[in-house]
């Protein structure tokens, strides 16, 4: 029989500040969700329908961003294996997350309105950084690199 602690009630495993659920593992800081939810409307109007939606993450901690599955839909490997297996007609749109606390993501948001133009060439940079991280090739090859040369010649003195 498996040892129970019966000082644990349900209210005490509650009381943290840390949420519990898999999609939120630390603690959320409002400084960061209030200055990317600019950036976060510019890349929904950048990426338009290739995604179903963007939103800031708080289980991300080295990677910029990442491709999750709908809350509705099936997993995304197995939806890959399906598709390549000829069995799902047309995939469902993956949500792009961003990690609010990366250091791309607050230069990123910390842009000005004249610099925003920016947001254009780095939403598809930062979706195909996704799909990449996910065991995916870049949707177009060509116009990802024709995005990073244009944003590695902004950067450049």
């Amino acid at each position: 029989m498996p040892a129970v602690r019966s000082d644990l009630s349900p209210s005490s495993l509650t009381c943290s500040p840390y949420r519990r659920t898999t999609r939120h593992l630390f603690p959320p800081h409002p400084c960061c969700a209030f200055a990317t939810e600019p950036f976060i409307a510019g890349l929904k109007a950048a990426l338009g329908e290739v995604v179903s939606d963007v939103r800031a993450s708080d289980r991300l901690t080295e990677s910029a961003v990442c491709l999750v599955a709908p809350e509705s839909g099936m997993d995304r490997q197995l939806e890959r294996l399906l598709a390549r297996a000829g069995q799902l007609p047309s995939a469902a749109k993956p949500i792009l997350e961003i990690n609010p606390r990366h250091d791309l993501i607050i230069a990123l948001a910390r842009l000005d309105d004249e610099e925003q133009s920016l947001c254009d060439d780095v939403a598809h940079p930062l979706l195909d950084e996704a799909r990449i991280l996910d065991g995916e090739l870049p949707a177009d090859a060509k116009a990802f690199s024709q995005r990073l040369a244009r944003v590695m010649r902004r950067s450049a003195p």
